[in-house]
């Protein structure tokens, strides 16, 4: 639920889009970087007979969309969403589990 722009999730002051969302598609070519970002899923995502069986971790995602815009997302994913050693630990995990998703450090 979203209250007064604040969705409470992953941390109790994130506000997905004007923390995330807003100045991503604003700094990196709006609809091009969304399009960038599924591209990238559909191109080295996890998939079993077509499918995507798992749920992305948090450093999944922010590794995801740094290639989709180019650029490395984990400063604003910190700002964003607050951080912690886990999704650092699962950020290091995806840039090896996906070495073909590629950005600028």
């Amino acid at each position: 639920m979203v209250d007064n722009g604040v969705d409470g999730y992953p941390a109790p002051t994130t506000d997905w889009f004007f923390q995330w969302f807003y100045p991503i598609t604003t700094n990196y070519n709006g609809a091009t970087t969304l399009s960038n970002y599924f591209l990238l899923l559909s191109q080295h995502y996890h998939r079993f007979n077509g499918w995507y069986p798992t749920t992305m971790t948090m450093g999944e995602f922010v590794h995801f969309w740094s290639g989709a815009t180019g650029a490395n997302q984990l400063s604003r994913a910190q700002t964003a969403f607050g951080w912690n050693s886990t999704w650092q630990a699962e950020f290091d995990q995806a840039k090896i589990d996906f070495p073909g998703v590629t950005y600028t450090p």
